[in-house]
């Protein structure tokens, strides 16, 4: 199921999240135990206290803008208005990880150790460093921990070029004083931190994420399926003695982290959606008022959030299918007695397929991704011509 390098990897990648105060989440790799301590926890309050104190500032000067200073006409207030609706959603998050850190380490310990053992217990002529889903699990992270160390330099970027965007505390101060070396220099830290943190909250997210779906999709595309394809597990696991009980392994873990994250799952799917209809209605409508530096950032912005959650809910879509799949691949299984057959199949009718989300308030499945783009294109020409009559 991992590589040898994916748990140190791991462990490495959750480091800036852990140094920037961004997450209180650590990784032991040789206990394989998720946990968090108390300098950790206290670093994750303070960082979240940033984050909810630099937000405030910003939607206090935006709001000023809308109400006081032209609202719409004013050349900063877009901007000002994205970097509020971005930064709201990673206060949020951040609020998020300080009420579930301690439910989110028991479940995703549960969750390698399940997939450990299992390798270890049914996995018969297998390499994990072979494999699509170790070598993928190995080049997710790392992509991942890169990308996501060189996305806030836009952020730095920003402010060092457009420094008199009304979001910045320096233009408070007058003229002579803001456009000091030692001011506009000295205050790029605090962009830098909070641009850098910022994105750590987020990609806390999506490593858990990412260890979730690769430790179980593959169970349930192959090695749970009867008469699957490309299984490496003992033909003994697909019998009715054993796969109720791997079955029922992984359906509680899913349900345990189903109960934390379909909550964040809902909120990214609404806060990303909106943030993409804004940046795409801003551009096209306020293309002659915007710098170039500035349609590029939102553009940038917009194209790798909508590309990213597509694909997010594009796996998440997929893993429900396959769970239907499975399911009723079971029908197949070969049985020694009537008993075995009579309880399997009245297991097979009590099971539910797995399905990622919250029930009752946002359910992931293969028509989630259609509609989102839908949503997107259709948002996006409406919120056009409904501000270009305005």
């Amino acid at each position: 199921m991992y590589s040898k390098h994916f748990l140190k990897l791991l462990h490495y990648a959750l480091l800036p999240s852990l140094f920037l105060g961004a997450s209180s989440i650590k990784f032991n790799p040789r206990t394989k135990t998720f946990y968090t301590t108390k300098r950790s926890r206290i670093r994750l309050f303070k960082c979240t206290t940033i984050f909810f104190l630099v937000n405030s500032f910003f939607w206090g000067r935006t709001v000023e803008i809308f109400l006081y200073k032209g609202g719409n006409e004013h050349e900063y207030f877009r901007t000002s208005y994205a970097f509020s609706l971005s930064f709201s959603a990673v206060t949020l998050s951040s609020i998020f990880i300080n009420i579930f850190q301690n439910p989110a380490c028991q479940v995703m310990t549960q969750i390698v150790r399940y997939a450990i053992y299992f390798e270890g217990e049914w996995m018969i002529n297998y390499s994990p460093n072979q494999s699509l889903t170790g070598t993928g699990l190995d080049v997710v992270i790392s992509s991942a921990t890169v990308i996501f160390l060189t996305a806030p330099l836009a952020t730095i970027y920003h402010y060092l070029y457009f420094p008199e965007t009304p979001i910045y505390p320096t233009n408070l101060l007058p003229d002579e004083c803001r456009r000091h070396p030692l001011i506009y220099w000295g205050f790029a830290v605090i962009p830098v931190y909070y641009g850098f943190a910022g994105w750590q909250t987020l990609i806390v997210f999506g490593f858990l994420g990412v260890v979730w779906i690769f430790s179980t999709l593959p169970l349930l595309c192959s090695e749970f399926r009867v008469s699957g394809k490309n299984q490496k597990s003992r033909d003994a696991l697909r019998s009715a003695w054993n796969l109720p009980l791997e079955y029922r392994c992984v359906e509680l873990m899913h349900a345990q982290i189903s109960a934390i994250a379909g909550y964040a799952l809902a909120g990214f799917n609404v806060a990303i959606g909106q943030f993409v209809l804004f940046a795409n209605a801003t551009v096209i409508i306020d293309k002659a008022k915007l710098a170039t530096q500035v349609k590029l950032l939102l553009l940038g912005w917009s194209i790798s959030a909508e590309i990213g959650w597509v694909f997010a809910l594009e796996v998440c879509g997929r893993f429900h299918g396959n769970a239907k799949i499975t399911l009723k691949s079971w029908k197949h299984m070969q049985f020694r007695t009537s008993q075995e057959k009579s309880y399997m199949s009245r297991f097979r009718k009590a099971c539910r397929p797995l399905r990622i989300g919250k029930e009752g308030l946002f359910i992931i499945s293969r028509l989630t991704v259609l509609k989102f783009i839908r949503g997107v294109v259709k948002g996006t020409f409406r919120a056009v011509l409904t501000i270009g009559k305005v």
